[in-house]
């Protein structure tokens, strides 16, 4: 298949919450609506989970063992799944099926998500024996910053483990060495959440 590019508009960096009021409002939340995120917003969610934040090193976002840089992210849409290329801030087809019921897996939800984003250590790039655990916790900060900016955005997820990674390693085309984690279903609340 030839590979489909959607190259994502500059990620907000100056906008949002501030982070205690972010932290003080962060929830899980399992229902969403089905309306689409759009690119801009998705362009900042998926850059503060792990976006190159300065350009000049390719220093990442999110901190990871080592500076292996183990983790990667795909997002899964109604219309594909895509690989997201960091270092170019785009997205990457891999996929032209809707995998997003397999990101649910078993679980049962009111509506689908509109977007589900797997966590993914490719643990080909943890060079020192015998620590590949470590990817574990790098995984759970990748998942903590885009917890994180889905509050700052004004969006609700819930983060899983539970999905067919067996499936989506196929459809994926990932390799022995890429383990899939974590994932989170994201998209809109269905009201403006009590704060009270």
């Amino acid at each position: 298949m030839e590979a489909n590019v959607i190259q994502l508009p500059q990620p907000d960096r100056e906008g949002g919450e501030r982070l205690m009021n972010v932290l003080n409002h962060r929830h899980t939340e399992r229902n969403w609506t089905e309306e689409d995120i759009d690119l801009q917003t998705l362009s900042t969610l998926l850059w503060a989970g792990v976006g190159v934040n300065r350009e000049k090193t390719g220093g990442l976002t999110a901190p990871s063992t080592m500076n292996y840089r183990e983790i990667d992210l795909y997002v899964c849409l109604k219309d594909g799944a895509y690989f997201y290329d960091n270092r170019q801030h785009a997205l990457i087809k891999k996929s032209d099926k809707d995998l997003r019921m397999n990101v649910l897996g078993r679980q049962q939800y009111k509506t689908v998500p509109p977007v589900g984003i797997l966590l993914v250590c490719d643990e080909s790039r943890i060079k020192y024996p015998g620590i590949e655990f470590m990817g574990l916790f790098d995984t759970g900060i990748v998942l903590e910053n885009l917890c994180l900016a889905c509050t700052s955005l004004g969006l609700v997820n819930v983060p899983r483990g539970v999905m067919d990674k067996e499936v989506l390693s196929a459809e994926l085309g990932l390799s022995e060495r890429q383990k899939i984690h974590l994932n989170t279903l994201v998209g809109h609340p269905l009201a403006a959440p009590d704060r009270a």
